[in-house]
């Protein structure tokens, strides 16, 4: 079975990007034992596409187009009318057009192409294992995994980046579902082993399902303040389950001043950047998880900017702090260099990480 990979996209042409996601569709194959014939790019002008995929499409069994597919490559018909979309789906045996965007080009891997070209292999089934980690960077997990040395064939690892955290896609091909499965887990233990604490997903869950599961197994309850950071807390707690059992109280000011008294009282006289301090936060996070009932209170104070910021207190400074009330965690970022919406999800990723170390740590 010879399998084609063509990326689509005028800013490879250009040297401007590199393949990535055709590399990773590459990695995803190996899994299964499948070495591409060959990987190949396209610009991203109509005439070039169609003149790339029906010269690949002549070249192998399965074509995977990445990328640059508008509606009309989506899901091309096979009609009568001899367009290039149509002469591709009867030359190649298998055509799949998939999405470059990592999340989206990550399902379809898994749900529509290795699945299916696992049935052309006989008697090789396929199972796939995530685990979701941060507070390390990648260089760091990429180190990790190295140390792993050179896996069995038909059992591969992809490492890929969603937002603030890090996907690890343990991938296997056997003989029997059992035995891919039990591949996949056994690696999957053998990586948690190395990375320790910074797993915080070991069975896929992202941070705010993970920081779901450990409050509402012990349960516990959740309330928040966010001095300046725009409410990405409650926001990125948003997508997970059940969260309405755990969450009590979310407030969100920009102002200082605008916080209710028994919370702005804590911030003293001066001016906006002396409130982004580790001493507000830690006191912040105090009052609002007595003013909320809550278990564990967060607080986050920071200074968004463009404006304001100084030497002692610059722009993107964050002070996170979160307490039960007997212990305290305390942690100090700064996100710059970074649009705004990144940003957010940077900054809500760090409290979110701080509040379960601190469950983890105080709940078993």
């Amino acid at each position: 079975m010879r399998v084609a990979i063509v990326s689509i996209g005028e800013e490879l042409i250009l040297g401007r990007s590199r393949d990535r996601a055709g590399a990773r569709v590459a990695r995803a194959l190996s899994s299964l034992g499948i070495r591409p014939a060959f990987i190949t790019i396209s610009g991203g002008a109509d005439d070039e596409v169609d003149a790339t995929l029906e010269e690949a499409s002549g070249r192998c069994d399965v074509l995977i187009v990445v990328g640059g597919v508008g509606p009309g490559r989506e899901a091309p018909e096979t009609g009568e009318d001899d367009t290039a979309a149509s002469r591709v789906e009867k030359r190649a045996a298998q055509v799949f057009y998939l999405p470059a965007d990592p999340p989206a080009l990550e399902v379809a891997l898994e749900r529509q192409v290795l699945p299916a070209l696992a049935r052309r292999r006989p008697g090789k089934v396929f199972s796939v294992h995530r685990l979701r980690v941060s507070s390390r960077s990648r260089e760091e997990v990429a180190e990790v995994l190295g140390e792993l040395g050179p896996l069995p064939e038909g059992l591969a690892i992809e490492l890929s980046s969603e937002g603030p955290e890090l996907v690890l896609s343990i991938r296997a091909a056997a003989a029997s579902q059992r035995e891919a499965l039990h591949a996949t887990r056994r690696l999957g233990a053998e990586v948690c082993a190395r990375l320790g604490h910074d797993v915080h997903g070991p069975m896929g869950q992202d941070l705010a399902q993970a920081l779901s599961e450990a409050f509402r197994s012990r349960g516990w309850t959740l309330a928040t303040v966010e001095v300046g950071t725009g409410g990405v807390v409650p926001e990125l707690l948003s997508m997970a389950e059940e969260r309405a059992t755990f969450l009590r109280l979310g407030l969100t000011v920009d102002d200082p001043t605008a916080l209710p008294p028994e919370l702005g009282s804590t911030i003293g006289e001066g001016d906006r950047g002396s409130v982004v301090s580790a001493s507000v936060a830690k006191a912040l996070a105090g009052r609002v998880r007595r003013f909320g009932g809550a278990t564990v209170g967060l607080a986050l104070v920071g200074l968004p900017g463009p404006r304001g910021g100084s030497t002692e207190t610059p722009v993107g400074l964050v002070h996170f702090a979160v307490t039960d009330g007997e212990g305290e965690r305390y942690l100090e970022r700064r996100f710059h260099s970074m649009p705004l919406r990144r940003r957010g999800q940077w900054i809500a990723a760090a409290a979110l990480r701080l509040a379960l170390d601190h469950c983890r740590e105080k709940g078993g």
